[in-house]
Formats: structure tokens, sequence, C-alpha cells
């Protein structure tokens, strides 16, 4: 027999805790990926951001190079290593890659 609810009763409309978790997941992967991307000796400054949902996620990246060296390397690698990596990581590929490079003026 159903009974009224109660301010006791908890009640789901959705998928609301795993969509959170994994939007957590995503910050805490996305802080590593920049830290990975701070660690090259080229890289003044990198943001990483992972959006959407899962099986429609987007990687986005702002990231400030310095002018010592031919920066084509640098780009190279975390274009391709570094997005393989994080996409292993979260056991699914990127829909897309939003990657912003700007190379600082010579001082």
């Amino acid at each position: 027999m159903d009974r009224p609810l109660t301010s006791h009763d908890v009640t789901h409309d959705g998928p609301t805790e795993p969509v959170a978790l994994d939007s957590r997941r995503y910050d805490q992967v996305a802080k590593a990926a920049a830290a990975g991307i701070m660690s090259h000796r080229q890289v003044d400054s990198a943001v990483v951001e992972i959006s959407g949902t899962s099986g429609n996620l987007v990687f986005h990246l702002w990231c400030t190079l310095l002018p010592e060296d031919d920066p084509s390397d640098t780009i190279a690698h975390i274009s391709a290593g570094l997005l393989s990596n994080v996409e292993k990581i979260l056991g699914e590929a990127f829909a897309t890659h939003d990657l912003n490079f700007t190379v600082t003026p010579p001082a």
C-alpha cells in the first residue's frame, strides 16, 4: 500500500549523483593535465577544462608558451601525447578538442 511522502523520505528524479561525480572527476583530471603541461620548460601557463557529458566530452586548453625555442615539438607533444593519455585515464575519447596556443612576445 502506498503511503504519502514525508519530510524524511528522499526522492530522486534522475542520476544527479553520478553526473556530479563525473564532473568532479573531470575537474580533477583537468587540473592534473594542466600541471603536466606546466612541467614543460617552454610553457608559461596552461588552463585545461573538460566539459560535456560522458560520450560527448570536450577538451579545452588555453596554453601560453615562452618564445625561447620553436614551439612545434611542445605543441605536438601536448596535442598528441597528452590528449591520448587523458582519454586513457577517463576511459573514453573526446568528441572535440579545443586547443589554443599563444606564444608570448620576446622580451
